[in-house]
C-alpha cells in the first residue's frame, strides 16, 4: 500500500484512485493551481504541475488523506508539523508512485523526471546553482518530449 508514516508513527495511505478522481472534479484548486485540474483528463500543463509545483503536490496529497485525517482529529496544520526531511522524502516517494501507478503510461517519464529533480536538488545542495540551471533545462526538455508523445 503506498502512503508514508508521519513522525508521530500514524500511517498515511495515498492511493490514488479512479472514485478520488472523480470526486477531485469539482475541487477547487484557485489558491494552488490557476487552469483545468482534472486527474481523468489531464492538459498537459496540469501534469507537468502535478510532478512540478511542490503547492499543488500538498494540496492533492491532503486531499488524499483529508478523510484519514478528520477520522484522527488533525489537521492540514497539525500534520505539516509531524512531516520532518525523512517523512518529506516518503511522502515524495508515495506521491510519485500513486501518481505512476494511475498514469500507467508515465511510468518511465515519471521515474526519469525524479532521478533529474534528486539530481537537482543534491547540486542545490552541494552549491553547484550553475549546474542546476543546465539540470532544469534537462528536465523541461524531457517534460515537453513526454508529453509531445502523449499527444
Amino acid at each position: 500500500m503506498l502512503g508514508f508514516t508521519d513522525t508521530a508513527g500514524d500511517f498515511w495511505s495515498l492511493n490514488l484512485t479512479i472514485g478520488f478522481a472523480e470526486d477531485f472534479e469539482s475541487v477547487d484548486l484557485g489558491e494552488v493551481y490557476d487552469g483545468p485540474a482534472s486527474l481523468l483528463d489531464p492538459d498537459k500543463e496540469f501534469i507537468i504541475a502535478l510532478m512540478t509545483d511542490r503547492k499543488l503536490q500538498w494540496s492533492l496529497m491532503w486531499l488524499l488523506i483529508c478523510d484519514q485525517a478528520q477520522e484522527r482529529g488533525i489537521t492540514d496544520k497539525q500534520l505539516k508539523y509531524r512531516v520532518d526531511g525523512k517523512v518529506k522524502e516518503e511522502i515524495t516517494e508515495a506521491y510519485n508512485a500513486s501518481l505512476m501507478d494511475f498514469f500507467p503510461k508515465l511510468r518511465t517519464f515519471l521515474s526519469q523526471l525524479r532521478e533529474m529533480q534528486k539530481a537537482t536538488e543534491d547540486k542545490l545542495n552541494k552549491g553547484l546553482e550553475k549546474k542546476v540551471a543546465v539540470e532544469q533545462k534537462k528536465i523541461m526538455k524531457l517534460i515537453e518530449t513526454e508529453l509531445a508523445k502523449l499527444g
